[in-house]
């Protein structure tokens, strides 16, 4: 297991779109942009989500989260100038960028008209195709 701690939150973007409240069904779209930053040994997953009542989008979500890895671990995950981190240690991190844009979903609804959205559940395990694999130069 690769030894990691989240090092920084961001809420790279948030709005609510409408002036009416949504009384009932909504559907939430998923779009998850892994990166990284090899000089820092981090990973980070951007976790954007959009709301939609029928064809309209009513509010957006974004949260970036970023992974510090234990530098022995990160080295451990270095062969031939790439560095591969496992799916399913991106699949944690998936999972722990949408747990903390659940409580900032909260957090920034609570009181308001969307008080009552809250966001899913998620299966991720489609989220993730493979291993994360880049170049050690390589930095987004």
């Amino acid at each position: 297991m690769i030894r990691i701690r989240m090092v920084k939150i961001t809420v790279e973007q948030f709005a609510i779109l409408t002036q009416a409240p949504v009384p009932g069904e909504y559907e939430v779209r998923l779009t998850i942009t892994p990166k990284h930053a090899p000089a820092q040994k981090q990973i980070g997953v951007l976790a954007s989500f959009s709301f939609y009542e029928q064809d309209t989008c009513f509010m957006i979500l974004s949260v970036f989260c970023e992974f510090a890895i234990f530098p022995e671990d990160w080295n451990a995950c270095m062969a031939d100038g790439m560095i591969t981190i496992p799916k399913q240690t991106m699949e944690y991190f998936v999972v722990q960028t949408i747990g903390t844009s659940r409580g900032i979903l909260h957090c920034k609804t609570e009181g308001t008209m969307m008080g009552n959205i809250i966001l899913p559940s998620f299966d991720v395990s489609n989220t993730i195709q493979e291993d994360y694999k880049f170049a050690v130069g390589a930095q987004e």
